[in-house]
C-alpha cells in the first residue's frame, strides 16, 4: 500500500513540475507575443482584443490555481503521510 502512495505522490510532483513549466512558458509566450496572438484570435475566432486578453488572464490564473491546489496540496498532503508512516514503522 505505500508504494502505491509513493508512485501516485511522484506521479502529482511530475504532474505539477510539467504544468508549472507549461503555465511559465505560455505566460511568457503570452507576454511577448500579446499583440499578435490578440489579432489572430480576432481574425480567426471573431473575439475583441479586450475579450481575448481577458480570456488568457482567467485561464492562467485558473490554470494556477488548480495547479497549486488539486494537484501540488495533495501531494504534500500524501508527502507528510508517507513521512510520518516511515518514521512510525522505524
Amino acid at each position: 500500500m505505500l508504494e502505491n502512495l509513493i508512485l501516485i505522490r511522484d506521479f502529482l510532483y511530475r504532474w505539477f513540475l510539467i504544468g508549472f513549466i507549461l503555465l511559465f512558458v505560455s505566460s511568457l509566450l503570452y507576454m511577448i507575443g500579446k499583440d499578435f496572438s490578440a489579432e489572430l484570435a480576432q481574425s480567426l475566432f471573431r473575439m475583441n482584443v479586450e475579450d481575448y486578453h481577458r480570456f488568457m488572464v482567467y485561464f492562467l490564473g485558473l490554470t494556477k490555481i488548480f495547479l497549486f491546489f488539486f494537484v501540488l496540496s495533495p501531494a504534500l498532503a500524501l508527502h507528510s503521510l508517507i513521512h510520518s508512516f516511515n518514521k512510525k514503522n522505524n
